[in-house]
Parts: structure tokens; C-alpha cells; sequence
């Protein structure tokens, strides 16, 4: 198997969505997960 080699990363950018879209996906983030049966 070839991999690729391994090197550093830089961090170039940082965008937030428009308010409104941030603070719904907040919600959707903290929302309680349910687990589910092993059928789905």
C-alpha cells in the first residue's frame, strides 16, 4: 500500500455561517442523540 508522506498542516482560513444559520446549528450540535437498535 502507498501512503501518502507525512508533512505539517497550516491553518489558513476560519469562516462562520451568518448568525442565524450559527446559532441553528448550535442547536442541532447540543441536541440529545437517542440511541438507536442495532436494526436501525
Amino acid at each position: 500500500m502507498t501512503v501518502a508522506a507525512p508533512h505539517g498542516l497550516t491553518l489558513v482560513e476560519v469562516r462562520y455561517p451568518p448568525d442565524a444559520e450559527l446559532a441553528a446549528r448550535a442547536a442541532v450540535t447540543r441536541a440529545v442523540r437517542v440511541p438507536t437498535s442495532p436494526s436501525g
